[in-house]
């Protein structure tokens, strides 16, 4: 999956492919959602870093990092 979010909005879009499909039939979708939900929880950090002096890639392995463990902290408290 992927979310599409417009900073500084709240409004997010989230896009799958036929690999999400099969996760949902298997049940296992709710962590890759709560993942793509967590985006404008980290985007606005992403948005700005990546004007600045770290690289792009960089930038972006600590903004997926973010928001795996975001993600992971809802996941384990059943929220």
């Amino acid at each position: 999956m992927e979310s599409e979010f417009q900073y500084p909005y709240l409004t997010i879009v989230l896009h799958y492919s036929d690999n999400a499909i099969d996760y949902f039939k298997k049940g296992k979708l709710k962590p890759i959602i709560i993942h793509e939900l967590c985006h404008p929880i980290t985007d606005p950090l992403y948005a700005k870093a990546i004007d600045r002096y770290s690289g792009k890639n960089e930038i972006l392995d600590e903004r997926e990092k973010l928001t795996d463990y975001i993600a992971s902290l809802i996941i384990k408290n059943n929220i």
